[in-house]
């Protein structure tokens, strides 16, 4: 199965020794950052201070089933898609560790220790799962990739990254090692399911991955593979049980008939029972089934008259989580928020990024096919040949779903270290077949379409600066508007003003809640057409701003001084130009950050 010096390797104590390594790594990073872990996460992700504010909000007596985030557009709030059971786990380092150091600081430990647990569990999943495929070559190649894909080492995983989508690429790459381990299937399908369930409950953008998964599953064991029967019903069965139960904990009963398309909820449960029954019935009718074809013709007629039955509860669910917001919404969503970009469109604004991001996954996919052609008629090696084709189907549902939007590439991350030490292994077996010129050639240009890909985009910034300049340069590394007024000095000054109610763009909601006192009036969450609007449109032209101030009850209006606001926040740029706009005038704040205007008098109460 696995070439032998790879096993003198593993046996040895070098693979423990490097597995583990890499895991005190990720231990002495955390530490490191510790002290300036807030700046952090205010020049973070939203999702991560909003994820923040939920855990405070529920230990400070929120009820466990209310989502909502009050201190955006108060009284009402709005409402969050997420789920309690991660705020739960959190806290469980929060807490502890507020036994022997100030609340602040245990928020601080919490927010460095929780993505380090993560990702060192991680590291120790795929270089155990990697090796007892391949061997310990291939680990040291697939342990290398966590800490150089930037979604991995950079995006999911840094310090402060306590949203869901580290817990998501966790799970699947639990599920995605399951499938192609061998041995022991109810249990490997339990396990599957089970994190696949989790996966659901905390955020559903893993949804396509998990119906891939099974449907890779639902083929095997229609031809009758090893172990293929057992793994598919026991993944079904956990599957089906295990998201009910999650749903139940984290969901009130008032809810539970509410059929929500943007989180584990009744149409998400529905295709879990039909996916269940499209497995289970065909195999237990394998008596009369005796033929792949058959079994996998019944699964499909098993599945259409499932999908028939609970059409009324999905057929809404098919315009997305955005569908019941305004058209004018939807659009700004897919222009304004980077991650819900289409990738040519994300390549386009902003090419360091996607070579970052997306280069790695198709040269590990591309090249793993390269390799796995090669050795496809070497029948020692069917255990090996079936994991790569498993992995490479599992990491294309991430790079064919970035094309539609660019945070899809996530879905790969459960199969892009594993698929690239395959192809390192490869490359070594190679050179040690055949050591000359033209094998080093091959093997450069493989490392710089796989690990080494982000370090081409120092080379070409060089290039860019030297023939374009430094505003060149920028235009292809756009930063994100208030980038400059998000450290927790800028924000703890407002703390002077007494509480208000501030309007501010899109990205600045969520800092201003976390570390002010003052309510904040956007937001970028669907859920909230208001407050996504109020963070864009009210800054684009002065009726726009006008009736923001008029429908929220804006106190003042913050904006960051050293922010170009763009063409298409001219409202932004003109009020910091010193133009009069909607009665706004000027507030005298002694801030280099900040420009804070007062709204007029009879703007200052919110419709109802």
């Amino acid at each position: 199965m696995s070439d032998p010096s790879a096993n003198r390797l593993s046996s040895g104590g070098l693979f423990q020794i490097v597995k583990y390594a890499a895991v005190v790594l990720i231990a002495l990073k955390s530490l490191l950052v510790l002290p300036k872990i807030t700046n952090i996460l205010l020049a973070g992700d939203n999702d991560d201070m909003m994820r923040l504010m939920s855990v405070r909000a529920w230990l400070d007596g929120q009820s466990w089933f209310d989502m909502t985030q009050y201190r955006i557009l108060p009284p009402e709030g709005i409402s969050m898609h997420w789920s309690r059971l991660l705020d739960f786990l959190i806290a469980t380092i929060i807490v502890p560790a507020s036994w022997f150091v100030p609340m602040a600081q245990a928020e601080q430990i919490g927010l460095v220790a929780w993505p380090a647990v993560l990702l060192a569990v991680l590291v120790i999943l795929v270089a155990n799962g990697t090796n007892r495929i391949f061997g310990a070559l291939a680990a040291y190649f697939a342990i290398i990739c966590l800490f150089l894909w930037p979604p991995i080492a950079s995006l999911y995983f840094r310090p402060g990254r306590i949203d869901h989508h580290n817990v998501q690429v966790l799970m699947m790459t639990l599920v995605a090692f399951n499938m192609v381990w061998q041995g022991r299937p109810l249990v490997r399908g339990a396990v599957a399911g089970i994190a696949a369930a989790f996966s659901l409950a905390v955020g559903l953008e893993m949804m396509a991955l998990v119906v891939v998964a099974g449907s890779i599953m639902t083929v095997r064991a229609s031809f009758g593979m090893a172990e293929a029967n057992r793994l598919l019903a026991a993944f079904c069965t956990t599957l089906t049980a295990a998201s009910a139960l999650f749903f139940v904990a984290q969901t009130g009963s008032n809810l539970w008939l509410v059929p929500q398309c943007d989180a584990l909820a009744m149409p998400v449960l529905s295709v879990t029972v039909i996916a269940a029954c499209a497995c289970l019935i065909p195999m237990a009718a394998q008596r009369w089934l005796s033929q792949p074809a058959l079994r996998l013709l019944a699964t499909i007629v098993v599945a259409s008259l499932g999908l028939w039955i609970f059409w009324p509860l999905l057929q809404p669910c098919l315009a997305g989580p955005y569908g019941k917001l305004p058209p004018e919404v939807q659009k700004l969503m897919s222009t304004r928020i980077t991650e819900a970009q289409p990738g040519l469109v994300f390549l386009m604004r902003q090419p360091f990024a996607y070579n970052s991001t997306v280069t790695p996954v198709a040269g590990a996919i591309v090249l793993a096919i390269v390799f796995w052609i090669r050795r496809t008629w070497l029948p020692a090696e069917t255990v090996q040949r079936n994991a790569v084709l498993q992995m490479i189907l599992l990491g294309s549902v991430g790079l064919i779903g970035s094309f539609f939007q660019i945070r899809a590439i996530g879905m790969a991350a459960c199969a892009v270290p594993f698929l690239t030490g395959f192809v390192f292994q490869s490359l070594v077996q190679l050179w040690t077949q055949r050591p000359k010129f033209t094998t080093a050639v091959v093997v450069v240009l493989c490392a710089f379409a796989t690990l080494l890909a982000p370090q081409l985009n120092d080379i070409s910034a060089q290039v860019v600066r030297a023939t374009g300049g430094t505003d060149a340069l920028k235009k292809l590394r756009p930063e994100m508007l208030d980038a400059s007024c998000d450290s927790l000095k800028s924000l703890t000054a407002l703390n002077a003003l007494p509480k208000a109610r501030i309007l501010t763009t899109l990205n600045f909601g969520a800092p201003l809640i976390l570390v002010t006192h003052h309510d904040g009036l956007s937001a970028p969450y669907h859920r909230s057409a208001a407050a996504f609007s109020n963070g864009i449109f009210p800054f684009e032209t002065a009726a726009n701003m006008q009736s923001a101030l008029t429908s929220t009850g804006a106190d003042y209006v913050l904006l960051c001084r050293k922010t170009n606001y763009g063409g298409d926040l001219a409202i932004a740029n003109g009020l910091l130009h010193g133009e009069m706009v909607a009665g706004l005038t000027p507030f005298v704040f002694e801030s280099d950050d900040f420009a804070l205007f007062k709204a007029p008098p009879t703007t200052a109460t919110p419709n109802p």
